[in-house]
């Protein structure tokens, strides 16, 4: 069996209320282990609680999260990153009194400083930050942040990435670094989930798509299929926009 041919992810009836409303409602789904998903829908449909549910910022109401074939639901931040799961945020969270470096380092949960500081310039080149090594995180333009917040997730060395409209608010010349990022860590075997509203960047990134509308699974296919599916195009008619 090859790698991609492995769910590294599964949710099985994943629920979330916040008092008398429902925000995600029984949602399953399988991530296979090497590939790149996409998680798409109207604003509001659950996108971002159902990631905050599985990387345990929000405790499930009901519904079981397994990583790598063990129960991982009600599981703190810190204990699934040390298991191999990361994210990136909607809005960017760095930490602006640090350094650019620093921010990379502090995250490193193994070898020393001289080998995680190498690390962590090599992956600040790989995205075209290594000249702002030195600089306070606060300082960076937005669209850099947001990357910056990237590679500090990658240096956590994880196995499965989770990303929260990576492209949004930056600049078409940095998509393309992001981009460029995710395809060379994927070639060397990382998985990601990506929450997008940039339809031409989900589409030319994913080999499979999930679709939420009003917090329930309403489709999942290949980015073909998404296209064309009745449900889908229904949903974002209605949002005003057709994928």
């Amino acid at each position: 069996m090859g790698a991609q041919d492995q769910v590294i992810l599964r949710l099985d009836g994943l629920t979330k209320k916040f008092g008398g409303l429902t925000a995600v409602e029984a949602v399953s789904l399988d991530l296979q282990q090497g590939g790149i998903h996409g998680l798409i829908g109207p604003n509001g449909s659950g996108k971002t609680t159902l990631i905050n549910m599985v990387t345990g910022v929000y405790k499930a109401s009901a519904g079981n999260v397994l990583f790598k074939g063990e129960a991982v639901v009600g599981l703190q931040p810190m204990a699934l990153s040390r298991r191999g799961m990361s994210r990136t945020f909607q809005i960017s969270r760095v930490f602006g009194k640090l350094t650019v470096l620093e921010n990379l380092l502090v995250v490193a949960r193994k070898g020393g400083l001289a080998e995680n500081r190498d690390r962590a310039l090599d992956l600040l080149r790989q995205v075209g930050l290594e000249g702002s090594f030195d600089k306070a995180a606060r300082s960076l333009p937005y669209g850099q942040r947001k990357i910056l917040e990237f590679a500090r997730a990658v240096m956590t060395e994880p196995e499965l990435i989770f990303m929260d409209e990576p492209t949004a608010g930056v600049t078409l010349r940095l998509i393309e670094k992001i981009l460029e990022f995710v395809h060379g860590l994927n070639r060397r075997g990382m998985t990601f989930l990506v929450v997008e509203h940039n339809m031409k960047v989900i589409m030319g990134l994913c080999a499979r798509i999930f679709v939420l509308e009003h917090g329930v699974k309403i489709a999942e296919g290949t980015p073909a299929e998404i296209q064309n599916h009745p449900e889908v195009i229904r949903a974002y008619l209605g949002e005003g926009s057709n994928p």
